[in-house]
């Protein structure tokens, strides 16, 4: 949903308006066959190498990622710029044709990041008990909803635990989806674990 949010140099984005062109023939190939499509949303956080992408890398935290990149933690601003970003990408979902729309909250990506007391420790209303490290996810929830309206299915795709020490657990996890069905979200697809834990 941002640039400085691609996981690998081939990610797909969705970041611009030039893009929506070029994303209309998936959608356009799928349905010649009678099916339905969903897009993936995604940003990265701190889970990428600043070695082909020399932009600042971002996180709920300052830490060191895996690649042994200096994460910097977002500012309130940081995170405002990707709650704008997820719900401009779901309206270029809807404009490219798309059915529906998935929220990448898995594997050690930004929003599970957010989740995770292993990555997330902030001391601010993002930060500390689930309902905090929660905040991001459910604000770009809100924000995708209220942009596409009530009739484009909404997904989310959540880590039941991470799998490390310290991580995102199964108690919060089930906390988070108990909540989201309210915010609107249609379907909920559990996955788990993340790079660090091997």
């Amino acid at each position: 949903v941002q640039q400085n949010g691609k996981a690998t140099p081939r990610q797909t984005g969705i970041y611009s308006d030039h893009l929506i062109d070029s994303l209309k023939a998936v959608p356009k190939e799928v349905h010649k066959y009678g099916a339905k499509v969903a897009i993936q949303l995604s940003h990265s956080g701190g889970n990428t190498n600043n070695e082909w992408r020399p932009q600042p890398i971002i996180g709920p935290s300052t830490f060191k990622n895996r690649f042994g990149n200096e994460v910097r933690e977002m500012t309130l601003e940081d995170i405002g710029e990707v709650v704008h970003a997820f719900a401009q990408a779901a309206q270029r979902s809807v404009a490219a044709g798309f059915d529906a729309i998935q929220i990448h909250s898995a594997h050690g990506y930004l929003n599970n990041q957010f989740l995770s007391p292993y990555w997330n420790k902030r001391k601010d209303a993002y930060g500390g008990p689930i309902e905090n490290r929660a905040r991001l996810l459910f604000e770009i929830t809100q924000r995708i909803r209220q942009e596409v309206g009530q009739e484009v299915p909404l997904l989310v795709k959540i880590s039941s635990e991470d799998f490390v020490e310290g991580g995102l657990n199964l108690s919060d996890t089930l906390w988070v989806c108990k909540e989201l069905p309210a915010m609107g979200i249609d379907a909920i697809e559990v996955s788990g674990g993340c790079r660090e834990a091997g």
